[in-house]
């Protein structure tokens, strides 16, 4: 496929920029957890990017000059993300912000809130909870953001809470808008954890799940929200940022006005394997590499594909590690490496569930 065809990346049928992936090579800088390290380094390696990996706060500003993208996750060292804030406040590098614990800790929220409000992060990616989390924060005197969509009234008031509840503490804050550059936001105008039971599908079943029945928080409360509820609510946040917002749960992508959800079924790779939203986000920071690297500014449709290209390799790996009606966790992490190296645009064609809706 030649990318000067047709660049612009708004038809869900044109996916130059997964062509594009092997030949850029881009360079990702990755600040994440410990934990998550291996697995995304080893994914960004798989997909012919370059991962950089500072060791040290110092070493944040001389690597982050050559880099065509960052992954920052809330959970990372304190001193790396705060080294990294400092340097990104001069430049235009873009930004996949990776939601971790912001559902449960106030301290991640805030930077979590610090980080979307003040470096237009091109991308924001978590979890249901973390995403409730910081929408709440960030659209905190918005009270229609509060609001979901024709649900019950106990859910309206769990969303209109701020420092109590059973949903993450919520910290408004009065706070300039930054002047940073826009040339990374979006131009198109999911948490903790999902209780099991909700992911119980059939692997040939892909009817999308229309309720969530609880959402559970890292502090081990739960409280009902629907995909409705979540993708309303990432949708104010998405419009409220200027950003692309993706729900790891539920695949689901948003510009704030539109939304990318791909029907694919992705859980397997949480089995046994911390960090999983990590990876998704890694594959979402080769994709933006890319675009960057070609002077492009990502849009809702590549973020969208990237999504697509994590969970057909994760459903592929899937297939072919299930013995005896159960996933093999070390066989499936190689088989999702495998497969993220093999697919091609044509089987990603093929394979991807992806629909595009208002």
């Amino acid at each position: 496929m030649d990318p000067s065809a047709d660049n612009s990346g708004d038809h869900l049928d044109n996916w130059w920029e997964i062509s594009a992936l092997a030949k850029t090579r881009p360079r990702v800088m990755c600040v994440l957890p410990t934990i998550a390290v291996d697995l995304v380094a080893s994914s960004l390696a798989t997909l012919g990017s370059r991962p950089v990996l500072p060791e040290d706060s110092e070493d944040v500003k001389p690597e982050l000059e050559f880099c065509n993208a960052v992954i920052v996750d809330t959970s990372a060292r304190r001193e790396m993300v705060e080294a990294l804030e400092e340097c990104l406040t001069e430049k235009t590098t873009p930004i996949i912000l990776s939601l971790s614990k912001v559902g449960s800790s106030e301290s991640k929220c805030s930077m979590a809130q610090r980080i979307a409000e003040d470096l237009c992060p091109v991308v924001i990616s978590g979890k249901m909870p973390d995403i409730i989390a910081l929408a709440k924060a960030v659209c905190s005197n918005d009270e229609e953001s509060c609001k979901p969509l024709n649900h019950s009234d106990s859910i309206k008031e769990e969303l209109k809470s701020e420092h109590e509840g059973r949903l993450s503490p919520l910290m408004p804050r009065s706070r300039p808008r930054s002047k940073s550059p826009a040339r990374y936001r979006s131009k198109s105008p999911q948490p903790g954890g999902v209780q099991d039971k909700l992911h119980q599908k059939s692997l040939h079943s892909r009817t999308p799940t229309p309720k969530f029945s609880g959402v559970q928080f890292r502090d081990g409360t739960t409280v009902d929200m629907s995909v409705a509820d979540t993708t309303f609510l990432a949708k104010k946040l998405a419009a409220r940022t200027k950003s692309i917002v993706h729900i790891h749960d539920t695949a689901v992508i948003t510009s704030g006005e539109k939304v990318v959800e791909l029907h694919n079924y992705q859980m397997g790779m949480n089995l046994g394997h911390p960090g999983t939203a990590c990876i998704s986000a890694s594959v979402i920071g080769s994709v933006v590499g890319v675009l960057e690297a070609k002077g492009e500014v990502p849009n809702l449709v590549n973020v969208g594909h990237a999504v697509a290209l994590f969970a057909v390799a994760v459903e592929k790996a899937e297939e072919e590690s299930t013995s005896n009606g159960a996933i093999l966790p070390g066989s499936m992490k190689f088989r999702f490496f495998d497969a993220l190296s093999q697919l091609n645009v044509p089987t990603l064609i093929e394979k991807a569930k992806i629909t595009q809706s208002n």
